[in-house]
């Protein structure tokens, strides 16, 4: 029996119409073979390059990655990538043109144009670069696993004169694992995201 559409449910029907569920029972061998092709059947379909479309149901590939989700690398649910895709997602890395400071930083400070191994035992306030210019960076990585609703990095860019998003906040960073790239835009907008998130 061939199906049109790869529908699991058809193929499940037809196989439950030959084989009962939890029953042992004799099969003929037309019977099995004509079970046997329609998973074949199904399988084929499924495979096809037709059906194997974000929000389609029932196909064996992963959802195609958006430019966006390529861009951000924060999504967590397996993706397939067009060579596109995996294009725009290094040339995203490549933005990133501050290199990770060695030493585990363990207590507040004001950062520059790097990136840092943070190791907090307690949570600690830390001011975003002086003097910023458009496409100055920063960053901060919870180089240990430390991050905690307790244990966490403040980033005081309000108490800086200087706008997070577009807002005069400061904010925690309580993630564990947490690795973010902030990069300056201008006095309006002031830091913002460029590279993970901070929930």
């Amino acid at each position: 029996m061939a199906f049109d559409t790869p529908l699991k449910a058809t193929v499940v029907s037809e196989i439950l119409t030959k084989i009962n569920d939890n029953v042992s029972q004799d099969i003929t061998p037309a019977e099995l073979r004509e079970v046997l092709n329609s998973c074949l059947d199904y399988a084929e379909q499924a495979a096809n390059s037709d059906n194997i479309t974000q929000g389609s149901t029932n196909k064996f590939a992963a959802a195609a990655a958006t430019e966006a989700e390529s861009e951000a690398g924060t999504e967590t649910a397996l993706r397939s990538f067009s060579p596109l895709h995996v294009g725009k997602a290094i040339e995203a890395l490549q933005a990133i043109n501050v290199i990770i400071d060695t030493p585990l930083i363990t207590s507040a400070m004001t950062f520059s144009d790097k990136i840092y191994l943070l190791n907090l035992s307690i949570a600690a306030a830390f001011l975003p670069p002086a003097s910023p210019s458009s496409g100055d960076q920063f960053g901060i990585i919870d180089a240990t696993r430390s991050f905690s609703s307790s244990v966490y990095c403040q980033i005081r860019f309000a108490s800086a004169g200087v706008k997070f998003h577009g807002n005069n906040v400061n904010i925690n960073i309580q993630k564990q694992d947490a690795s973010v790239v902030f990069e300056y835009v201008n006095t309006t907008t002031g830091w913002v995201i460029i590279r993970g998130s901070i929930t």
